[in-house]
């Protein structure tokens, strides 16, 4: 079943885990996450500095998944796919805008 969050699809295979079920992928006590504000002095931007994923706490059937990050910043939306690439590169960073915020410029 595909979903719809704010009017935008997200099409099969990629089911979401339910906002209130936040998944542990990040070792927080490892990782560093920080919150920047652009140039313009409106847009926020999350920043994952340094992270270091738990292993297995993706569930085998979960494709798409919320992480809350830093005690509470806006979700961030990951694929388990994705997620798996970034171990594979060896990524030590991510940087992120919410969907609301990218919106409201």
């Amino acid at each position: 079943m595909a979903v719809t969050i704010k009017g935008e699809p997200y099409p099969e295979p990629y089911y979401l885990l339910c906002p209130r079920d936040m998944l542990p992928v990040f070792d927080e006590e490892n990782s560093l996450f920080t919150i920047e504000t652009d140039t313009s002095g409106k847009l926020q931007i999350g920043s994952v500095e340094h992270y270091v994923l738990l292993n297995n706490e993706i569930p085998e059937n979960q494709k798409m998944f919320y992480v809350h990050l830093n005690g509470g910043f806006r979700p961030l939306m990951l694929r388990s796919d994705i997620v798996e690439k970034m171990k594979i590169s060896g990524m030590t960073g991510i940087k992120y805008t919410p969907v609301d915020e990218m919106r409201s410029i």
